[in-house]
């Protein structure tokens, strides 16, 4: 075995990026959260977390496993967590007002106006490392203009800051809007797809799916990447992920 996210590609987290995880029920793409946020704060760069399926305990306890300390990275202003997920429309508490925000339906958007004024105000005073960790969840309260949308206006704020946009999309929930509309048009705005699935096998306790890497066009005006598509196999181990070689025992 060797260093999964390494053999991908990520010896660090690339700034200017909008990065999309892909993922099914049987394969969680959440541990490339984990590990993409983990090389952030070990660096030393800032993080802003939307939280709607994980806990800030969560993400403090599996930090801890890989060696970052996401609680005193917090103390320090370095990491800005947005609670979504215990505390739900948390961003709505404080956000400052102006007119650089606009969607159609004000009914409900409301909260992602606030949610991205917050947003905004932290990534001005620094790049980061924006995070969504579930846009489907998203998408499922506020519709999927409206999301798309935020997306967007998230998208830009990344790119004119050399930051980088982190999101995750659940890849099989069974609605149209969101199979037919709303992922391709997620994946069209990212510069590199993650897609994590189960092993066509079924089951195994030594190799627990797969992560394809695809490139696309990339932002702005930087250059298209040459590298093709590639997959690796992973195993999910206390401190990361390790990547597994065909015929390699594990």
């Amino acid at each position: 075995m060797s260093d999964g996210m390494a053999e991908l590609g990520f010896n660090d987290v690339p700034r200017g990026q909008i990065l999309l995880v892909n993922d099914v029920v049987e394969a969680n793409g959440c541990f490339l959260l984990h590990h993409l946020t983990s090389m952030a704060v070990r660096a030393e760069q800032r993080v802003c977390m939307l939280a709607l399926s994980n806990s800030v305990e969560q993400y403090t306890s599996v930090g801890r496993k890989m060696g970052v300390n996401v609680q005193a990275a917090i103390a320090q202003q370095r990491w800005l967590h947005i609670d979504g997920f215990s505390r739900p429309y948390d961003w709505c508490a404080t956000a400052p007002t102006d007119g650089s925000f606009s969607m159609t339906d004000a009914a409900t958007t409301s909260d992602l106006h606030a949610l991205f004024l917050r947003v905004q105000s932290f990534v001005a005073a620094d790049a980061c490392v924006l995070v969504i960790d579930d846009l489907t969840a998203l998408a499922a309260f506020y519709g999927v203009a409206s999301t798309l949308a935020f997306v967007r206006y998230c998208r830009h704020l990344a790119l004119t800051t050399e930051s980088t946009l982190l999101m995750l999309v659940h890849g099989d929930v069974d609605c149209e809007d969101h199979a037919t509309a709303f992922i391709p048009a997620v994946t069209d705005l990212a510069s590199t797809v993650l897609t994590v699935r189960g092993l066509e096998s079924g089951y195994c306790k030594d190799i627990h799916g797969s992560v394809t890497v695809t490139p696309r066009r990339q932002p702005s005006s930087r250059p298209v990447s040459s590298i093709l598509a590639k997959t690796l196999q992973f195993k999910l181990v206390e401190s990361g992920m390790r990547s597994i070689r065909a015929g390699l025992d594990v």
